[in-house]
């Protein structure tokens, strides 16, 4: 517990040190600097949610339109899905295989469609349609949409984060250069000053 509120406190000196006399005004101007990236970072929040519900309505518009033009059929396989049986290899979860399936209007379409291996032959297959009856994806659900929505509001977040943390880097990169510079100053400073002697 006592590391813990130790630890706490010299996150919190880093961020604010006070009036300690051995306190440079790089420093204070480098913890002016990490409190301002903390406050974007908290305030980028909003925007990025609120790209992130755009996206969704969006991602929920793209649905229905995709629910009122796709239709839901069964293909019947006409060969059988290869099977790699024990071989070596990491067999492929689904393999293509000629299908064919009906449409709506009575007609018949021929195509290939995802099985998974070692379908044999006439087992009807879960396919999606589009308007004009070729094979499309299925519609985007509404739990499709959300993560997409929050996937979208997390990555901005993220990128606006990163983008203030290389910035604070650059500044940090800077202030370090002036720190060193005036090192250097004073350590000229006090060689002049003991030769004096």
């Amino acid at each position: 517990m006592i590391a813990r509120s130790n630890w706490l406190v010299r996150q919190l000196r880093w961020i604010h040190p006070g009036r300690n006399p051995l306190v440079r005004p790089w420093d204070r101007i480098e913890a002016a600097l990490v409190l301002l990236v903390l406050v974007l970072a908290l305030a980028a929040i909003p925007f990025a949610a609120l790209l992130g519900a755009e996206q969704r309505e969006h991602a929920l518009a793209d649905s229905a339109e995709q629910q009122a033009t796709r239709v839901h059929t069964d293909a019947t396989l006409l060969t059988a899905a290869p099977d790699p049986g024990n071989s070596d290899v990491i067999p492929a979860t689904s393999q293509k295989v000629a299908a064919t399936w009906r449409l709506a209007d009575g007609s018949v379409r021929v195509g290939t469609v995802d099985a998974a291996p070692g379908t044999p032959a006439g087992t009807p297959v879960s396919v999606w349609l589009d308007s004009t009856g070729n094979l499309t994806a299925p519609p985007t659900t509404a739990g499709n949409a959300l993560s997409l929505g929050v996937g979208l509001g997390l990555l901005v977040w993220a990128g606006a984060v990163a983008a203030l943390c290389l910035l604070l880097g650059l500044a940090r990169g800077l202030l370090n250069r002036l720190r060193a510079a005036a090192w250097t100053r004073e350590w000229a400073r006090v060689g002049r000053d003991l030769n004096r002697f």
